[in-house]
């Protein structure tokens, strides 16, 4: 059971990561007087929390799928 609430909050911090670059391109680009820059702001920002929001992401899943595993073997 506490591998499912684990993969729970793996998967929160993930979209929380996620949501956090995107937030932190528009807010740079609140800086720009002329046009929309923001495709420009994500590269800018770089993929790293990208990268560690997918990884979260495939963490919490793995423990979701392990939680899971184990709630059926304790049924039987």
């Amino acid at each position: 059971m506490y591998r499912i609430l684990t993969g729970a909050i793996f998967c929160l911090i993930s979209s929380i990561l996620f949501a956090t670059r995107y937030i932190a391109a528009a807010i740079l680009n609140t800086r720009v007087e002329v046009g929309s820059n923001f495709p420009y702001f994500l590269e800018l920002l770089g993929s790293e929390l990208q990268i560690a929001s997918v990884i979260t992401l495939l963490i919490g899943i793995g423990y979701i799928v392990l939680g899971e595993i184990e709630v059926k073997k304790g049924m039987k």
